[in-house]
């Protein structure tokens, strides 16, 4: 993930930082990489893979979505972390009769209530978890998730 973008092909991220890594196409959680670490996605014939990878931050973060291809920066809306609340808020962009679903890396937080959406673990992944909004009609969607 780290080194020389020219010399070595990398991405030229921080070696002393960690980053989450999440598959878009196969909605596939890669793991939390060390930032000396290398990120290597086994493909099918014809397949094609689409990684996110995002900084760790030091409280609960977006790291995809499963509407678009950037994972957050288009269904997204002002997603922040009250610290003095414990919570993550923000809004989305749903389209109506399809679940639009929003992946938070918990960072060592259990969340604890969920307000516009409802929560779920991932099956067999630990400190993330999803959000999933519903809707009859394309709208826009509030949520709230509080950490303890």
């Amino acid at each position: 993930l780290s080194g020389e973008q020219a010399e070595t092909g990398s991405l030229g991220l921080d070696a002393r930082e960690s980053y989450h890594a999440f598959d878009f196409w196969d909605q596939r959680y890669l793991g939390k990489l060390k930032g000396k670490g290398e990120l290597a996605v086994e493909l099918r014939g014809g397949a094609v893979a689409m990684v996110s990878v995002r900084k760790v931050s030091p409280h609960p973060q977006v790291i995809s979505t499963n509407r678009h291809i950037m994972q957050g920066m288009l269904e997204c809306h002002n997603v922040r972390w009250m610290a003095s609340k414990g919570a993550l808020t923000g809004r989305v962009d749903v389209i109506g009769g399809e679940a639009f679903v929003l992946t938070i890396a918990c960072n060592g937080y259990k969340p604890s209530a969920c307000e516009g959406a409802t929560l779920r673990k991932r099956p067999g992944e630990r400190g993330v978890v999803e959000l999933v909004f519903t809707a009859t009609e394309n709208c826009s969607k509030r949520f709230r998730v509080i950490f303890g």
